[in-house]
């Protein structure tokens, strides 16, 4: 499972590392930002992105960024999921969404 966070305040990137370390994730990237154009070649399971971040319209209107995208924001008052791919979640609930599709994954490969 490859976790990219794309985030321009570097100041959470802390923050992030330990939430992907709670829930046992250990391939991962943490980014200010990102070349688009290298998203697909990254074989990225999960992308997670910052709503201030410059690509996020990019990443936002594109299909081929991460099989499952989570898009995060203070701004952000509650989650709304777009479909199974795509979320929009509050900095706060980023855990819980990711342990949420992390569960429904490990339930698929159980079948």
């Amino acid at each position: 499972m490859h976790v990219v966070v794309v985030d321009c305040n570097q100041k959470r990137h802390d923050r992030h590392e330990q939430l992907l370390r709670d829930l046992n994730l250990s391939d991962f990237e943490i980014k200010r930002s990102i070349d688009i154009s290298s998203i697909p070649a990254m074989k990225t399971d999960i992308l997670v992105i910052h709503k201030n971040n410059d690509e996020f319209s990019q990443i936002e209107s594109g299909n081929n960024f991460g099989k499952i995208r989570i898009f995060f924001s203070d701004g952000y008052y509650s989650d709304y999921i777009k479909d199974k791919y795509n979320y929009y979640v509050p900095f706060e609930d980023i855990e819980k969404t990711l342990s949420n599709i992390l569960l429904k994954m490990e339930k698929c490969e159980n079948l």
